[in-house]
């Protein structure tokens, strides 16, 4: 496949990739020196991964003769927005109406926030508290302090927390990083424990202990049954 790509790529060939398939054209070297876009959910596994490619944070990325859309609905947009540019804005209308997609979005738009944006509309402390602690994966901050950085008592986190996701901070923390976690294991080639230690657990013996109480198995087999195709 990457022969095949490559020598496409070379004649000229616009290539395009939905939602994780940007990950086989970085690590093909198609993506070197071109914008592109991915779910958000991945975004900071990408950057991770390919740290010296130009991640954009909108939905869909058009940039020259690559294509990348973050998923979902994003590649109708992005497939609408290529017949205007190369058709005619009345073809991309007709096809949108024949799709029943009656609202496209521009490519500059930022990607829905998924859980985050669901939560914003509820507190504006957790979403503050949801992005520290997105940013703070491998060196996970004391409950304390994180209370502290959104303006809040601990105590009161601890509430508005409870009262919003069901979940305390630091048991709502714990599943950002091993969502974090399994995402590692299914797209990069890091070792389990150097996965436990980009996710701030001190121990691979602890890491694995949470993730399974979390995923009902170890993260070696998780990945043992990701590579077989089980």
């Amino acid at each position: 496949m990457r022969a095949w790509l490559s020598r496409l790529a070379r004649h000229g060939t616009s290539i395009g990739a939905i939602g994780t398939g940007a990950f086989t054209l970085a690590r093909f070297g198609l993506l070197d020196g071109y914008r592109c876009a991915v779910h958000w959910e991945l975004a900071p596994l990408f950057q991770e991964i390919h740290p010296g490619l130009e991640l954009s944070n909108v939905i869909f990325e058009i940039d020259r003769n690559r294509m990348t859309a973050a998923g979902g609905t994003a590649p109708i947009d992005m497939i609408l927005h290529w017949i205007a540019g190369h058709h005619g804005r009345a073809l991309a209308l007709a096809a949108s109406e024949a799709l029943v997609h009656d609202s496209t979005r521009l490519s500059d738009e930022t990607r829905a926030r998924g859980r985050q944006a669901l939560i914003s509309h509820s507190s504006q402390s957790i979403s503050r508290a949801v992005q520290i602690m997105e940013g703070h994966i491998e060196d996970p901050l004391p409950i304390k302090q994180l209370a502290e950085l959104v303006g809040l008592s601990p105590r009161q986190l601890e509430r508005v927390f409870r009262l919003h996701t069901e979940k305390t901070p630091s048991q709502f923390y714990r599943e950002i990083r091993l969502h974090r976690a399994r995402k590692l294991i299914h797209h990069s080639g890091l070792s389990i424990r150097e996965i436990s230690i980009a996710t701030g657990f001190s121990t691979p013996s602890g890491f694995s202990k949470n993730y399974r109480q979390r995923f009902r198995q170890t993260p070696t087999r998780e990945r043992l049954s990701q590579r077989s195709g089980a």
